[in-house]
């Protein structure tokens, strides 16, 4: 029987938030007329909370794989996956993050009875317009000889955004990669401490971001395609010769180690080992070019931006101080000071930083949080506070 201080129209809302728990979360609560009133109240309360949250998923898109998330409005991770893609073709990606949407749905089965509160973050490395959700140029060249590594070839101006969210029926927010990381800083790095900092991401090319005043700076810091080495000879994705990341990035390591040792290569950590050999020892020399580019490019950041901080995340090789590649890489990249004014180079931080499976789609989820909800870092929200009072 109920408790007597459980009168018929409370009886009536228990039941109802009970048949709507068990159905979203595929758990049977229970029989409620067993539970003390105490109880029952508590539970009612957690989940007409529940009833409130915003939920995003975000989905990271690498070479023929993607990774993708589960997160709350507390930034907390709930659910992780990841899928294999056959091909890069557009309709396969849109198909692809559909897959592994409902997949993480699955996972955290309250997330789809959300319905409204439930959004989309999906980033990928390349210039995209935030605003239409589309992808303005996405092209990866393989390196020469490119061994397994496969180029990716979209055509320009795909309205990735709308695809995605017609596919998957939630609203959807395109983004870049490097800014998806400088997004999860905010939240959970550099930004918990510093209003000010930058971030360099070393994938197949390069990559940059810029926080100013804990919010994300509206502009492409598309750092990969600065001219900094006019001696190169690798022609960049966007069709430029001497661009930083020809040199900085990871197929044009793969592209030098190959010039030095003329071994084929699957991957940079097959590279960094070639460094280890004493017969083939001169491929550190790939990684030395890649560092200095890096750093040339760190300097011109330092000089427009003056960030506090400069995080480069690099894939784990390279953050390794195991590898003759990564000290010789680390020690390159910290001469950026060399390539910077001394009166903000005295002030700029330099953190190495290893990628992780999920934190590029952690920071697409919290971007998604951000531009649909309103639901911005701790930091930002506490500035952004204090602005007000003033």
């Amino acid at each position: 029987m109920w408790d007597e201080t459980v009168g018929s129209a409370e009886r009536d809302g228990f039941e109802r938030l009970l048949a709507a728990s068990s159905l979203a979360t595929g758990v049977d609560m229970g029989t409620p007329e067993k539970l003390p009133a105490g109880r029952l109240r508590r539970l009612a309360a957690r989940m007409g909370e529940q009833a409130s949250i915003r939920y995003a998923i975000g989905i990271e898109l690498l070479p023929f794989r993607m990774v993708g998330v589960v997160v709350d409005e507390n930034g907390e991770r709930l659910a992780d996956d990841q899928l294999v893609l056959d091909d890069m073709d557009v309709t396969t990606v849109v198909s692809g993050a559909a897959a592994l949407t409902s997949a993480l749905m699955d996972l955290v089965p309250y997330v789809r009875a959300a319905d409204e509160r439930v959004a989309l973050g999906f980033q990928q490395g390349g210039p995209v317009d935030v605003d239409s959700g589309t992808v303005l140029f996405y092209h990866k060249a393989p390196p020469d000889p490119p061994g397994p590594v496969q180029g990716i070839d979209w055509p320009d101006s795909q309205p990735l955004g709308r695809l995605l969210s017609q596919a998957t029926g939630l609203p959807t927010v395109l983004g870049n990669d490097a800014d998806a990381y400088a997004v999860y800083e905010m939240w959970f790095g550099a930004g918990r401490e510093l209003s000010r900092f930058a971030i360099v991401l070393l994938r197949e090319g390069v990559g940059s971001s810029l926080v100013v005043g804990n919010r994300l700076f509206d502009g492409p810091m598309e750092l990969g395609h600065l001219s900094v080495l006019s001696d190169g000879k690798r022609q960049c994705d966007c069709g430029i010769v001497g661009c930083l990341e020809t040199t900085g990035g990871i197929h044009g390591i793969l592209e030098s180690v190959h010039h030095y040792t003329q071994e084929s290569l699957a991957d940079v950590v097959a590279a960094a080992r070639l460094a280890e050999r004493p017969d083939t020892a001169h491929a550190v020399e790939a990684f030395k070019r890649a560092g200095h580019a890096n750093a040339k490019g760190i300097g011109v950041i330092v000089d427009i931006a003056r960030p506090q901080r400069v995080v480069v995340y690099v894939p784990p090789v390279l953050a390794d101080p195991a590898f003759r590649a990564a000290g010789a890489f680390r020690a390159e990249v910290e001469t950026f000071r060399s390539y910077c004014h001394k009166v903000y180079a005295a002030g700029c931080e330099l953190v190495i930083q290893p990628l992780r499976p999920y934190d590029g789609a952690h920071g697409a989820a919290l971007a998604a949080l951000e531009r649909r909800f309103g639901i911005v870092a701790p930091a930002a929200a506490a500035g952004a506070a204090e602005g007000r009072q003033r």
